[in-house]
């Protein structure tokens, strides 16, 4: 049996099928990931992987032209269990490579908001052709968002796969590198649109043996 420690990055974006009446653009965002894993092979070749992880999942609404400068960007932070089943495809003396596919289910600890906006009192005029207009300022704003129950669905449950590279450096201690896609069954909302997450991890970490 392993354990691992491995830390990362993720990369989010929506299913295809989220539309906004506000934002017409969705674009995928980058965060970070903290997992500690355990392995456990059944037999010879055939391995199952559980534990905890953190994950950040973010995504970002962007206004069309030409109000592109108008956004909104979502930071949601999960606490996950994953679980999944391995075939050790490549085994050498010092070096391993697994495919794997399994489940996640998660708890949706936290959202915060961060955006533009137009500034109604920050105002400054232009002139084209003859003709004055007023254009606005852009201003940001930050906010940590409250999970309204009666909207939100906190509970997030979805499939993954993953390939995994593990070198040996020692009897005890490996190097992993990690690469899963997460894509979540469950949305985000209780009401239309929906909000599914796809995530991407790609991760890095030390494995123990204990036995």
């Amino acid at each position: 049996m392993y354990v691992e420690v491995r830390g990362g990055y993720t990369y989010n974006q929506l299913d295809q099928k989220f539309t906004s009446a506000t934002f017409k653009e969705v674009e995928a965002t980058g965060s970070s990931y903290i997992a500690v894993m355990a392995t456990y092979h059944i037999v010879e070749r055939v391995l199952v992987k559980f534990g905890s992880e953190w994950v950040s999942k973010k995504y970002l609404l962007r206004r069309a032209q030409p109000f592109r400068d108008i956004y909104k960007k979502k930071d949601n932070n999960y606490l996950q269990v994953p679980a999944s089943i391995g075939l050790l495809l490549i085994s050498t003396k010092k070096l391993r490579f697994v495919a794997g596919s399994g489940v996640f289910g998660g708890y949706w600890l936290s959202s915060t908001t961060k955006g533009t906006i137009p500034n109604a009192f920050n105002t400054f005029n232009t002139i084209v052709d003859g003709d004055i207009i007023q254009n606005f300022w852009i201003s940001e704003y930050s906010t940590r968002s409250t999970l309204n129950e009666d909207d939100n669905v906190r509970i997030e449950a979805g499939i993954l796969f993953e390939a995994t590279a593990n070198y040996s450096i020692s009897p005890i201690w490996s190097l992993a590198t990690n690469f899963s896609y997460q894509h979540a069954l469950t949305s985000q909302r209780k009401r239309s649109p929906d909000i599914i997450n796809r995530t991407l991890i790609a991760s890095v970490g030390v494995m123990y043996k204990l036995r």
